[in-house]
């Protein structure tokens, strides 16, 4: 009544207020709160991180509910809506709250929610810390096949995964997946939710046949326990229209998230970084399809929402000023797409660390650039720091080594260029075309393009 009515400053005084926030913050009412806050958001000029923050210093609690739980409560809505620094704050104050209260298996939960925040904001030394530190303590008091155990893990294999420790992460989501399915079964919505870590994971590796079949597992679990119209089912959707993207199904991957978009705003809004993930994936297919203007409009949108909510420093930014510099080189735009990428470089390489695998995918994206622009010294440099990076992280024969091989020879082989050596870009070649050869037939279009 008081949204219909337009009253949002006593709207949000009833959404602050602790008796109603605590029946209100259920798995189900909880999305009536999101919407309650998109209105405030777009109507008022109330901060609901300040809100809450004063609501909890106010201390006045239900006398049937402990303090630390709507302490939790509070920094999950926060999560939930992408306030991540307030969720964080909230967080760290819950764990003295249930430290206070010697309750050990309580603290671990609330290490792990902590961490996945922190993995939000792209801290990924503090969130791998805590991850460690929750499941110590959640192995010590509940045993090994415990399902906060699989929780924490399966949350925890996803953080490795943006870490690159590849191989850790394999072990670890099959490790909560395993002690999901002995606890739940094969068809509970929290084996489908580590499947889908499984389908990031193996999308990571450029195996997109057994990415999509674990993607599909987890999409026919969730619609069937949680709904058709559920937020799980748009981030697999999201995850699964990105796959087919890279399979160049183009359409079929357009349609799926379409479908991925429609629940997200009615469920987050739009100006939500979930939003803007599928907003941004659209705009990669039909960066992929030649769609230019819509390429550029998606992209465009998805930046401001990211901007906005995460901050102009947050590596979920560098991503999309790495599409949108190679969206500006194919509209011939060179001085657009030359600022995007090193901005997208400094971000990567001040957040994640000079080594990480997106400092050397912005690097072989630059390599390419220069090269379009006849700078082949420095497309050479930026091509053998990003070859460095990827064997590093990914083995001399991996797939993305075979791709900057294949870039590097056709530069050394370049006769218009004064660093030309055709005998190196022919040995560069024919390395690429052996690593392709272990995993592509002769036929195969991958290892037609190096032949």
């Amino acid at each position: 009544q008081l949204m219909q009515a337009g009253e949002y400053t006593s709207l949000m005084e009833c959404v602050t207020n602790m008796a109603i926030f605590h029946q209100l913050y259920t798995p189900v009412n909880k999305y009536d709160l999101w919407g309650y806050r998109r209105s405030i958001l777009a109507n008022s000029a109330h901060d609901i991180v300040d809100a809450y923050k004063t609501a909890l210093s106010r201390r006045n609690f239900p006398a049937d509910v402990l303090v630390a739980d709507l302490y939790n409560s509070v920094a999950k809505l926060l999560q939930d809506v992408g306030k991540y620094a307030g969720a964080a704050e909230v967080f760290e104050q819950t764990r003295f709250q249930y430290q206070n209260a010697s309750q050990p298996v309580e603290v671990a939960k609330v290490e792990s929610s902590l961490a996945h925040t922190y993995h939000l904001q792209a801290n990924y030394k503090t969130a791998e810390d805590l991850y460690r530190s929750s499941l110590a303590k959640l192995k010590k008091e509940k045993g090994e096949d415990d399902a906060d155990v699989a929780h924490t893990l399966s949350l925890f294999g996803e953080l490795l995964i943006d870490c690159n420790k590849l191989a850790e992460a394999e072990s670890t989501l099959t490790a909560a997946l395993d002690i999901r399915q002995k606890l739940f079964g094969t068809t509970s919505h929290l084996v489908a939710e580590t499947l889908k870590g499984m389908m990031h994971l193996y999308e990571l590796k450029g195996k997109y046949d057994d990415a999509l079949g674990y993607g599909r597992r987890s999409l026919e679990v969730m619609e069937t326990v949680l709904g058709p119209d559920s937020v799980e089912v748009s981030l697999i959707l999201c995850k699964i229209g990105q796959v087919l993207g890279n399979k160049y199904q183009y359409d079929e991957a357009l349609a799926t998230l379409a479908r991925a978009l429609k629940i997200a705003q009615t469920k987050f809004g739009d100006g939500h970084p979930t939003t803007a993930d599928i907003i941004y994936t659209n705009g990669c297919v039909y960066l992929m399809q030649q769609n230019y203007d819509q390429a550029l409009s998606n992209l465009e949108q998805a930046l401001s929402i990211k901007e906005k909510v995460l901050g102009p420093s947050h590596p979920d930014v560098s991503q999309l000023l790495n599409r949108l510099g190679t969206l500006y080189v194919e509209r011939v735009n060179f001085t657009k797409a030359e600022d995007c990428f090193k901005r997208a470089l400094k971000i990567r390489e001040e957040q994640l660390g000079p080594n990480h695998s997106r400092v050397g995918q912005t690097l072989k994206h630059m390599m390419t650039f220069y090269e379009m622009q006849e700078r082949f010294k420095e497309a050479i440099q930026c091509g053998e720091r990003a070859l460095t990076i990827s064997k590093n992280i990914f083995g001399d024969s991996h797939f993305h080594v075979s791709s900057i091989l294949m870039r590097l020879g056709l530069i050394h082989g370049n006769r218009d260029s004064p660093q030309c050596n055709t005998e190196e870009g022919i040995r560069l070649l024919k390395t690429a075309l052996d690593i392709r050869k272990q995993s592509f037939s002769v036929e195969a279009r991958e290892y037609k393009e190096v032949e």
